[in-house]
């Protein structure tokens, strides 16, 4: 079993939930590659992690 963990903003988590989906890499596969891109669509899990405060710079 593969399991994956993401970062994203605390929004795009928010969105994500409410439609139903989850996007990495700013919806491209480029990066992930081919390789893992086909390990995370049969992966069980996928932890999201987000900061509860926003920080403005």
């Amino acid at each position: 079993m593969n399991s994956w963990i993401g970062v994203a903003s605390k929004n795009n988590v928010e969105i994500g939930v409410a439609g139903g989906f989850c996007q990495l890499c700013h919806g491209k596969s480029a990066p992930l590659g081919r390789f893992y891109l086909e390990k995370l669509i049969h992966s069980k899990w996928l932890l999201v992690l987000f900061q509860l405060e926003e920080i403005l710079i």
